[in-house]
């Protein structure tokens, strides 16, 4: 087995305490009409974040950069404000390899609450095995009744890393194959959005690459060529700034937030 190294958040911090300041820009003034219609869909789903918390989440290119693991933290709080004007419920915060989960978040508050027992990190990006726990928990949830299937509230799951599977057994090509043939053998309705999963990255590493669209699956699986089910959304833009105006939030923060609820 290889060795597994592993480290506190609080060696990071020490070494480059600016890169870990938060820093949260203003809410926005105002969400245009056309988002705050797609925002009231939130609470047919169950929002859930899953984060990368490996330790190349901590390096930082110099000491007035923001580490990954900051600025995915600004992001999530930001979300989980908007997130509440629209649903009680709030947002779902999972991670790679920490047990640690938030539930019901609803600000930034909760966000570094939760964040700050996430005490270490190590080695690898076990993509493919932390979206199977979500997903074989979501369904575990379904139930075939003489009245009909019965069904958890729908799932936007919405994975952030800073680059690609730790391995090509990690890949989630696979896992996400499988979602489409449980979601067919269940016969749920193909235009139905009941799971809908957004990759989006973290950082500014080039050699970093996203998870693959939907026609990469294909290409992995010619026989899903006849199946329309849009589940796989990958978010072209890169959570970089943390600097935002109120046109980012439009066009960036609630375009994540929302995941495939809307691929508009």
């Amino acid at each position: 087995m290889a060795s597994v190294s592993w480290q506190s958040i609080a060696h990071y911090q020490a070494l480059s305490p600016r890169s870990f300041e938060l820093s949260y820009p203003p809410m926005p003034r105002s969400i245009d009409r056309d988002n705050a219609r797609k925002l009231q869909l939130l609470p047919y789903y169950n929002t859930v974040f899953l984060i990368d918390d490996s330790l190349s989440m901590m390096f930082t290119r110099n000491n007035d950069e923001k580490a990954n693991w900051a600025i995915v933290e600004i992001w999530l709080g930001v979300m989980a404000e908007i997130a509440a004007r629209y649903n009680p419920n709030g947002i779902e915060i999972r991670f790679f390899h920490s047990r640690e989960i938030g539930r019901g978040i609803k600000d930034r508050n909760g966000v570094r609450n939760l964040f700050s027992k996430v005490f270490w990190f190590t080695t690898g990006t076990p993509t493919k095995t932390s979206i199977s726990v979500v997903l074989d928990e979501y369904f575990s949830g379904y139930r075939l009744t003489p009245q009909g299937l019965e069904m958890p509230k729908a799932l936007n799951l919405i994975v952030i890393t800073d680059g690609a599977p730790s391995s090509p057994s990690e890949d989630p090509t696979g896992v996400i194959l499988n979602c489409i043939q449980w979601l067919d053998q269940y016969g749920v309705p193909v235009n139905d959005r009941e799971v809908g999963i957004t990759f989006a990255q973290v950082g500014r590493d080039p050699r970093a690459t996203l998870f693959r669209s939907r026609q990469d699956i294909i290409h992995h699986m010619p026989s899903m060529r006849r199946n329309q089910r849009k589940i796989v959304y990958t978010l072209k833009s890169k959570l970089n700034s943390v600097v935002l105006s109120n046109n980012d939030y439009n066009r960036k923060v609630i375009k994540l937030l929302l995941g495939v609820i809307d691929k508009t």
